[in-house]
């Protein structure tokens, strides 16, 4: 597997124009499917649980399988929410509290010009520090996939406080990822946008 390398350029523009295309999601409980249509002959999925990704052929209705294991999830820790699980007996500060300590396999995305996918997969993450305070980081990666649906390479983010993995989209020479917002942008309703360009490994 080759190193994946990538340089960053920043971009801000407003909230006012900015739109992000929000694939389909079907809700499972907890385990939701993502959905992405690659053309009018295929279609390809993911659950969040599972490192399988699937392909199913709407030509001739075959469903084909990949598991493409992320370095940073062990699926053991995959588990199903349950309130008991968390120290927090507030509902829904137990859910984010499972957000952060199970990972999951978030969403796939599909750049045509480099002929690849990406799937954003979310790490274990500690939901309080030691000292009580809540977590100001998450640990995520980005697999990059082929069109064959074969891993190429994997681009850890790690105790990252800096950008939003939920504002994520491919662009011609790699991805564009969102800085998480400030005081200030909301102010401004603007969004700081930072390219990726991948330049080997592809």
């Amino acid at each position: 597997m080759q190193p994946l390398l990538f340089i960053g350029f920043m971009r801000i523009i407003n909230l006012f124009f900015f739109t992000i295309l929000i694939f389909c999601c079907c809700s499972t409980n907890d385990n939701k499917i993502r959905i992405l249509k690659i053309n009018v002959n295929n279609i390809v999925y993911l659950l969040n649980r599972s490192s399988y990704i699937y392909r199913f052929s709407l030509y001739n209705n075959v469903l084909d399988s990949f598991k493409i294991e992320s370095n940073y999830i062990n699926e053991n820790n995959i588990v199903p929410f349950d309130t008991k699980n968390f120290n927090d007996k507030k509902y829904y500060n137990s859910v984010y509290e499972y957000a952060y300590k199970v990972p999951k396999f978030h969403c796939i995305k599909i750049s045509k010009s480099l002929h690849v996918f990406f799937r954003i997969n979310l790490h274990k993450t500690p939901y309080y520090q030691t000292n009580g305070r809540k977590t100001n980081y998450r640990n995520w990666s980005i697999s990059v996939i082929d069109s064959n649906l074969k891993l190429i390479g994997e681009i850890p983010f790690l105790k990252d406080s800096i950008y939003d993995y939920r504002v994520f989209i491919p662009s011609e020479n790699g991805f564009w990822l969102g800085y998480k917002q400030t005081k200030k942008d909301k102010q401004l309703k603007q969004l700081r946008l930072c390219e990726f360009k991948i330049i080997n490994g592809i």
